[in-house]
């Protein structure tokens, strides 16, 4: 099969990224033909195009028509899915919050995958998507790379901490270093912001014991053996055990687990749990349940099924597509900025917030609206009273400097006239003077 996969960036390491990458990588090596499109292209580009793989941010520049698309990321999917409008369209969700994971309803979108039971509660419950055509296929590390560690020590000595969104300050990363240095446990970063972005985490997790990070990157740290404990900018986990590897597996390490404060004694606590023995059995199920291999052992039997109904796909207006795509990304975009709850912090394209929690009355929204206004206004006047008082105390010192002045001028004005200067001597007025001083 020929398969169109899409994402929103192909440039730093990060959760879709690396998933795009592997998935085309898995298909190539089974025999099938990925192609990949993204409005930005970098370094995972480059690794997919160095394998042989077309890459472009540019559809017209692929090689003809997929025979299934891989959609991830609303913008990018309906691109491909308007360009190629009679074939099937498999629409994939990796975030329950992120407003680019919006699903995708063109009528040649055959099938939804979502890679945890937080995502699939998003497009059903709040996006109303048809539940018996979504599809969970939870989130995989690559076996190929991730390596099995030597065994833990007994108490952790060195800590990782892995975001892409956390900046030094953070209150997360603070209360981190202080948990680990009230325990004596060195803490190292790494991110966008924390030291830049790590290309091979297959090679440094196994120099830390202990691995803060949620998602994908914790599933790899827990796969080499680590011992793991979720935690990004809008709250912390539990560390992780055996008694909780099933909420944790069903819902990636993501946002549903992490309802912990980021506080240094909450994530003392949970550090205090830790148990080599435990991390061991709990990376052994992860190996064990988690592969590449078993996601593409589901997958290609979908993009199969998929493929198989393009015949039944009829063509559809583009322009009427357009329009209601447009129409939905501007609703998204007006809904007010303070309902943005765990997406702060992220870089945006848009503001947007799930469709189910659109529930709100217009009359709470206009409340909102109505309490802004309200405190804008507070504060202009505020500005005003400023700006009229610091006018009127520069009108006095106006009134005053002119006031001496105008004295100033009073006085020279009726002071007495000087005595007009005296004609200079002639010449000959100073010879006679001359001359009668010499007689005399």
């Amino acid at each position: 099969m020929r398969i169109l996969l899409t994402n929103n960036t192909l440039d730093a390491r990060a959760g879709t990224e690396l998933y795009l990458c592997e998935i085309a990588e898995a298909l190539l090596a089974a025999g099938h033909e990925p192609m990949c499109f993204s409005l930005k292209l970098g370094a995972q580009s480059d690794r997919l195009l160095q394998l042989g793989i077309p890459v472009s941010d540019d559809l017209r520049a692929l090689p003809g028509p997929p025979d299934v698309i891989h959609g991830q990321h609303i913008i990018e999917t309906t691109l491909a899915a308007m360009t190629y409008r009679r074939v099937p369209v498999i629409s994939v969700c990796h975030s329950p919050e992120a407003w680019q994971e919006s699903a995708c309803r063109l009528p040649n979108v055959v099938r939804w995958i979502v890679v945890d039971q937080d995502c699939r509660r998003r497009w059903v419950e709040e996006e109303n998507v048809d539940a018996a055509r979504v599809t969970v296929l939870l989130n995989h590390f690559d076996n190929r790379k991730f390596h099995p560690r030597s065994p833990l020590p007994a108490k952790p000595r060195r800590a990782l901490l892995a975001s892409n969104y956390l900046v030094p300050e953070h209150p997360a990363v603070l209360a981190a270093r202080a948990a680990c240095e009230a325990r004596g446990i060195e803490l190292c970063t790494v991110g966008t912001s924390l030291g830049g972005n790590v290309e091979n985490l297959e090679t440094l997790f196994p120099e830390f014991d202990l691995v803060f990070a949620k998602g994908r990157v914790a599933l790899e740290a827990a796969a080499v053996g680590c011992a793991v404990m979720q935690l990004e900018f809008f709250g912390a986990g539990h560390l992780a055990r055996t008694e909780n590897y099933d909420e944790l597996r069903d819902y990636n390490f993501g946002y549903h687990t992490m309802r912990l404060p980021l506080d240094a004694e909450v994530i003392g606590r949970e550090m205090d749990r830790y148990d080599p023995v435990d991390a061991a059995l709990f990376s052994q199920r992860i190996r064990e349940e988690a592969t590449l291999e078993k996601t593409m052992a589901s997958l290609i039997p979908l993009y199969a099924e998929a493929a198989a109904m393009a015949g039944s796909l009829t063509d559809y207006d583009p322009m009427i597509a357009g329009a209601d795509f447009l129409r939905f990304q501007l609703h998204l975009s007006k809904i007010p900025m303070d309902s943005l709850r765990k997406t702060q912090g992220v870089p945006l394209r848009l503001p947007s917030f799930p469709v189910g929690n659109l529930q709100k009355s217009w009359e709470a929204i206009a409340a909102q609206h109505q309490t802004f206004a309200s405190l804008r206004l507070a504060a202009r006047q505020g500005e005003r009273k400023e700006k009229m008082e610091a006018l009127r105390s520069k009108h006095a010192d106006l009134l005053a400097r002119h006031s001496e002045l105008f004295e100033k001028y009073k006085a020279l004005k009726n002071r007495p006239a000087p005595a007009p200067p005296k004609p200079p001597l002639t010449f000959f007025q100073k010879l006679r003077r001359l001359l009668s001083g010499a007689a005399d």
